[in-house]
């Protein structure tokens, strides 16, 4: 058995065994009270004990149903808070910014604070494309690898010039002697 759940079932048994052990305390005071008025002692301590098993059932019945009346009513409330989002909007009319609340699936409008006219929201959804970003390690290499190359191909293409004008040069001087 999960030691957690072991620890939750002994802690359970704990509260009903001290809670039986008051309504059994709390049965023999009014049994023991019910004996000295002649009525039999183990049946009065049966009748109190039912009682209160019974009383104990309906108070938590009662504060149960109140818990969950308070919890769906708070969930209410926060959905309701957050069915609006409050947008800036500009004005169909003057192009003022206005800050408006709007809901998802109802008809929403607003007046212009600014020229008191009337503006209809449209509300407009689109989907975008999910992508995986490139590591910028990856990216960096690529990019030097480029420069690289671009780079010995442009030396190269020095080297190339440089010899053809020593070259030239070279056989200038040999015509002139």
């Amino acid at each position: 058995m999960n030691p957690e759940r072991a620890k939750d079932i002994k802690s359970i048994l704990t509260i009903f065994g001290f809670a039986l052990v008051i309504t059994l305390i709390v049965s023999a005071i009014f049994a023991g009270g019910a004996k000295l008025l002649g009525f039999s002692f183990w049946g009065t301590l049966l009748v109190f004990t039912g009682i209160q098993g019974l009383l104990g059932w309906l108070v938590n019945m009662v504060s149960t149903k109140a818990y969950n009346s308070n919890m769906l009513e708070s969930q209410s409330r926060e959905l309701l808070a957050n069915a609006y989002q409050n947008v800036g909007l500009a004005c169909a009319h003057c192009n003022v910014k206005n800050a408006v609340r709007i809901a998802v699936g109802k008809e929403n409008s607003f007046t212009c604070a600014a020229c008191n006219c009337d503006n209809k929201v449209h509300l407009e959804f689109t989907t975008a494309q999910s992508t995986k970003p490139l590591t910028t390690d990856k990216v960096l290499k690529d990019i030097f690898d480029k420069i690289s190359d671009e780079a010995i191909a442009e030396v190269d293409q020095n080297k190339i010039n440089t010899e053809e004008i020593k070259v030239e040069k070279t056989s200038k001087k040999d015509k002139i002697k």
